[in-house]
């Protein structure tokens, strides 16, 4: 046994709720970042992990992953385009050599909720980032937006795919 010396739970908050933050346009930022290989150990993703910055969700987390490199040359087209528009977002228009570069940067992020399937809980996605425009040019100035119609199918809704990172 150990001594907790009248250790009081009702001294800390509850945790935060695990359950996705509802759909929407986030500023955010990239806190972590990682290479993993995928499941079927045939390619490479990065995996992001972006952190609400502003709002009532402030200090959530999202992720995102990037077959960066895949068997697929499509599935890795389509990281590799989505990546290029992070940059620019992060406002980064040269040649990246280390994911660490795009952290701290805050960037605008559509977020949708993936529902539940199976034994997988509801969930969230990232589906568009933009430049945050900070001052009176917000209004005016042109954003590098990646819309949600420019993404392929996700993984749930494509039967066979047996490289999906997660």
């Amino acid at each position: 046994m150990a001594n907790l010396n009248g250790f009081n739970p009702a001294e800390f908050a509850d945790e935060d709720s695990f359950d996705p933050i509802p759909a929407g346009d986030y500023v955010a930022r990239i806190s972590d970042s990682e290479m993993r290989e995928t499941r079927d150990g045939t390619g490479q993703y990065l995996k992001l992990t972006w952190e609400v910055i502003e709002g009532q969700h402030k200090g959530r987390l999202v992720w995102e992953n990037l077959n960066l490199v895949n068997r697929n040359p499509t599935a890795a087209g389509i990281a590799r385009k989505t990546l290029a528009r992070i940059c620019k977002a992060c406002g980064l228009n040269r040649p990246v050599q280390d994911s660490s570069e795009l952290h701290g940067k805050p960037v605008k992020i559509k977020v949708v909720v993936r529902p539940a399937s199976g034994q997988y809980s509801a969930s969230n996605d990232v589906r568009g980032h933009s430049q945050v425009v900070q001052g009176p040019a917000a209004s005016t100035a042109a954003t590098a937006t990646f819309q949600a119609s420019e993404y392929a199918p996700p993984a749930w809704e494509r039967p066979n795919q047996t490289d999906v990172p997660f």
